[in-house]
């Protein structure tokens, strides 16, 4: 999936939460979708505008994004 808006990137690391499940909040995503143990998360995401722009490109093609 590739999103935008303002602030895209930030909003979205906000929504999956930290990578290490164990520090996710109760009832978030990572807490609820991984072991309590886990360091995995199931979704990942950009970390900046650079690494966006690279995975996107790497990912999907001009006629994929509207």
């Amino acid at each position: 999936m590739a999103i935008e808006g303002e602030n895209a990137i930030a909003r979205y690391r906000e929504l999956m939460g930290p990578t290490d499940s164990r520090k996710a909040p109760a009832g978030h995503h990572p807490g609820r979708s991984t072991a309590p143990t886990s360091r995995r998360t199931p979704c990942t995401g950009s970390d900046g505008p650079d690494t966006a722009k690279f995975e996107i490109g790497y990912f999907f093609t001009g006629a994929d994004l509207l």
